[in-house]
C-alpha cells in the first residue's frame, strides 16, 4: 500500500491547506493594499503595508515550521526521502527574515525585503510540498 502524506487528503493535508490559506490571505491583503496605493494614494499608508506583510509573514513561517516537524514526524527509519537541502535553506532564510522583523519596528523594514520575502514563503512551501510528494514516491 502506498504512503499517502498529502493527495489524497492524508496526514499532513490539513496543515497544508492551513498554510496555503494564510499565504492566499496574505495575498488578498498586499492586493488590498496595493489597490488601496492605487485608488486612494492619499489614504494609503505605508507603513501599514509593510505591518501587514510583516505579521503575516510570522504566522505563515510558524504554520510551514509546523507541517515541516509533523512531516520529519511520519518518517520512519529505513525510509527513502525526507527534508531536502533547498527546504532546509528556505526555512532558515525565512526563520531569519521574521527574526530581524521582530527585533526592529516592521516599518523601518525595507518594503521590498517584505516582498522579497513574501516570494519566499510560496518558494518554500512548493519545495516542501516536492519533498513530501517525493517521499510518497520513494516509500
Amino acid at each position: 500500500m502506498p504512503l499517502n502524506l498529502l493527495y489524497p487528503p492524508g496526514r499532513l493535508y490539513a496543515q497544508y491547506r492551513a498554510v496555503e490559506d494564510a499565504l492566499d490571505f496574505m495575498a488578498t491583503l498586499h492586493a488590498g493594499q496595493t489597490a488601496l496605493r492605487s485608488v486612494h494614494p492619499d489614504l494609503y499608508n505605508p507603513d501599514t503595508h509593510i505591518c501587514v506583510l510583516a505579521f503575516n509573514l510570522r504566522v505563515v513561517g510558524r504554520k510551514i515550521d509546523s507541517l515541516v516537524s509533523a512531516f520529519r514526524a511520519c518518517i520512519q527509519p529505513g525510509q527513502a526521502g525526507g527534508i531536502s537541502q533547498r527546504t532546509t535553506d528556505l526555512q532558515l532564510a525565512l526563520q531569519q527574515y521574521n527574526a530581524t522583523v521582530a527585533s526592529v519596528d516592521p516599518w523601518d523594514n525595507p518594503f521590498h525585503a517584505a516582498i522579497n520575502a513574501f516570494s519566499l514563503a510560496y518558494d518554500y512551501l512548493r519545495s516542501i510540498e516536492e519533498d513530501i510528494q517525493l517521499f510518497e514516491q520513494n516509500n
